[in-house]
């Protein structure tokens, strides 16, 4: 199995996140939450524990002794199946006003890699594939932080 030790910097970027989200909303000292950094901070979490299951479940099938093409087909399917009911539960949580635009090209592009992985489009390239989708996912989680973060950060308006 190509790139065990990469998952496990996926795993572990993808707790960092988790992490420092928890510090942050700790550090959150205001009564009320904007429904916005409610969202966001739910929406950031959801993906961060969905990369850290999907980082580890290729090592565990590879464990198994799944062949390495059948592994990424099954990781891609499953990781694209909760991804998509992720969506959609988040699209229903999502207050009113709230613009998920500027993510769309990474879901979208991240769903691409995943399905052609899924129905063995590109063989040579399905842990690549996997991995570009991780990537994509964890950096939506990267910049829904940034945005959680400067709004704790972010002098409370009156």
């Amino acid at each position: 199995m190509p790139g065990p030790d990469s998952l496990f910097v996926f795993a572990e970027i993808s707790i960092g996140l988790a992490g420092f989200t928890g510090i942050t909303t700790a550090l959150y000292a205001r009564d009320t939450w904007h429904p916005f950094d409610r969202f966001r901070t739910v929406s950031l979490l959801i993906i961060s524990f969905g990369a850290l299951a999907f980082a580890r479940v290729p090592h565990g099938l590879h464990l198994l002794g799944v062949p390495d093409e059948t592994l990424w087909r099954i990781c891609s399917g499953a990781f694209v199946a909760f991804a998509f009911v992720t969506a959609i539960a988040v699209m229903r949580l999502q207050p009113p006003g709230y613009s998920s635009v500027p993510f769309y090209p990474l879901v979208l592009a991240s769903y691409a890699a995943l399905i052609s992985v899924a129905v063995g489009l590109f063989p040579q390239a399905s842990s690549a594939l996997y991995f570009a989708a991780l990537f994509l996912n964890l950096g939506i989680a990267g910049l829904l932080f940034l945005r959680v973060a400067s709004s704790v950060l972010a002098s409370p308006s009156e």
